[in-house]
């Protein structure tokens, strides 16, 4: 074990931030602290990195206590979203700033600068300011930066937020690879749950400052532990009593569904046009279409109540088509109504 974090609290007067969170960081792994905003995430990682005191629970790295170590003696790299690097130092100033309060030789330092641009893809630059940086480059500076000090442990706080779609996903792969590279152990905090699931090893869903599920992003999609976890991490169709009602029986993997709970199944997971001898064959008409590229959505209507569909590719169907659908019962989960 690496990182553990045990029975951690933190108030902020009558608030309660984060209630009794347990959190673990293996050698090598990358997690990802998921949730929206005010869920404690940021809190959370403020903690561990040593920038805020926790009002109970313990921080220990291999064992050792660091509950109570400041942050500039933990012995970790921090990338915030805001790329925080100092504008009037250049990119090679910026990342040798941490080797130069460690007393590091001029030479030393600037052959390990000259390596960590060539790590994160931007050999050259060291002469260059802030300001004449793209916010990617930005970015991977500031990862740089962070490395330089050779951390036991990455921290990533909502790193490429500020940075548009395309460069957003291009950076989030080239820190992954660069992660697997150095077998960093990485804690890193998003609100997006694309891209928690395409980067981590495991997926920390966390909702009103408590973890709703820990799990690999598989599982964390394919079988959500909650009804928060099923509605935040993708889409999800709801069946509730009222729609069993008008729906009919829904036989489940297990057996028929009881009434008591809520019903769930991912709009993808809907068949149109089911082969003979499938499980919950439904009637139902079209009420909207979107063509999304690699799928289209039907929103149907089935006896009054709304299901989500996501074909493959480019569906025929236009609005007001009357289409069968089925449900198949090893794809329904349940929740607690």
């Amino acid at each position: 074990m690496h990182l553990s974090v045990r029975s951690v609290t933190k108030r902020f007067g009558s608030v309660t931030a984060l209630d009794s969170v347990d959190v673990d960081v293996r050698d090598g792994e990358f997690v990802c602290l998921l949730g929206p905003s005010g869920c404690g995430k940021t809190t959370l990682l403020r903690i561990v990195a040593g920038l805020e005191d926790a009002s109970g629970g313990t921080v220990t790295l291999d064992g050792a206590d660091l509950t109570h170590t400041p942050a500039r003696h933990r012995g970790f790299g921090i990338v915030f979203q805001s790329y925080s690097l100092f504008p009037n130092l250049t990119a090679g100033e910026n990342i040798a700033y941490g080797l130069r309060l460690r007393r590091v030789a001029a030479a030393e330092s600037a052959a390990r600068v000259r390596t960590l641009l060539d790590t994160v893809g931007l050999p050259g630059i060291e002469e260059r300011l802030p300001h004449q940086l793209s916010g990617g480059q930005q970015q991977r500076v500031a990862v740089a930066r962070a490395l330089a000090v050779d951390p036991k442990l990455l921290l990533l706080d909502e790193p490429l937020s500020a940075l548009d779609a395309k460069v957003r996903v291009s950076l989030r792969d080239q820190i992954r690879a660069l992660q697997r590279r150095l077998g960093l152990p990485t804690l890193m905090v998003t609100h997006d749950q694309e891209e928690a699931l395409a980067i981590s090893d495991r997926v920390i869903c966390m909702n009103h400052g408590r973890i709703e599920q820990a799990d690999t992003p598989e599982g964390l999609y394919m079988r959500p532990a909650t009804r928060f976890v099923a509605e935040f991490v993708g889409h999800m169709n709801f069946l509730t009593r009222e729609d069993l009602g008008r729906i009919g029986p829904i036989r489940l993997a297990g057996g028929e569904a009881s009434g008591t709970t809520v019903l769930g199944i991912r709009p993808e997971h809907v068949r149109l046009s089911p082969d003979e001898g499938c499980g919950n064959v439904l009637s139902a008409n079209v009420v909207s279409r979107q063509f999304l590229g690699a799928t289209t959505r039907l929103d149907v209507d089935v006896n009054g109540s709304r299901i989500v569909v996501d074909a493959p590719g480019v569906a025929p169907h236009v609005e007001g088509d009357a289409v069968i659908l089925a449900l198949p019962p090893e794809r329904i989960r349940e929740f607690p109504a």
